[in-house]
């Protein structure tokens, strides 16, 4: 299952708490990329369902429309 954007963040903050109380330059910068993932995790799971909340409104304006239905499955 894929983490939702809460979670993501979560993790970006907790990675970057990390990275700050290293003194250790090379774990440092493992933390600062791992925090970059879930940024991007984070980032791509809000884009997702504001896309899906989109194609979900879309749908059901066009749906009202007169003189259109919903497909067959």
């Amino acid at each position: 299952m894929a983490p939702n954007s809460k979670t993501a963040w979560e993790k970006a903050e907790a990675c970057d708490a990390h990275a700050k109380q290293t003194s250790d330059a090379t774990l440092r910068a493992k933390f600062e990329r791992l925090r970059d993932s879930w940024i991007r995790i984070a980032n791509s799971a809000q884009m997702g369902s504001a896309t899906q909340a989109s194609l979900t409104d879309a749908t059901s304006v066009a749906l009202s429309a007169p003189g259109l239905r919903r497909p067959a499955r």
